[in-house]
């Protein structure tokens, strides 16, 4: 479950997104039923536990800013809250987000897909973007507080976690 500690400054949770359809399908890949649905009921699971974030950026591909959407909508973000962002790809390199991450105190949802959100959060905890292996099944959260200068593990939370 995800308590945030009250001596967090800062929260930043990598959002992997929810399940695509099959690229035969629909080339662009947008999310299948089952994905909306999942990444749905984490989003619910986050409000309903008052989690409150200030942004949400998501990467340009289409299940990546459909489960941004469903994110935004969940935590009653308004419009100019959810961001798309060049570099989320999943091979792109995460030193830059995790510099800016770094730099901000704003409570952060990042959504984007693997390994480029594994990389991420290795470079968050230990500085290496290749020291640490970290997966996330679709639809799932890792979420990272600041204690001081330095980001922790709070939990790894997945669709599947929250029961029937």
């Amino acid at each position: 479950m995800l308590h945030l500690r009250k001596d967090l400054s800062q929260i930043v949770l990598l959002v992997r997104h929810g399940a695509a359809v099959p690229r035969g399908e629909r080339p662009e890949r947008p999310l299948s039923a089952t994905g909306r649905v999942r990444a749905g009921r984490m989003a619910a699971w986050l409000a309903s536990h008052r989690v409150t974030v200030d942004r949400i950026e998501h990467s340009d591909r289409a299940r990546a800013r459909q489960t941004a959407e469903i994110f935004a909508s969940a935590l009653h973000l308004p419009a100019t809250a959810l961001r798309e962002r060049r570099g989320l790809g999943p091979d792109d390199g995460p030193e830059a987000l995790a510099r800016e991450i770094a730099e901000t105190r704003e409570n952060l949802v990042i959504v984007g897909h693997l390994p480029y959100l594994g990389r991420l959060a290795s470079c968050l905890l230990v500085g290496d973007a290749d020291r640490l292996r970290v997966h996330l099944p679709d639809a799932s959260v890792l979420a990272l507080g600041r204690l001081g200068d330095d980001f922790h593990l709070v939990t790894l939370l997945g669709p599947e976690e929250l029961g029937p």
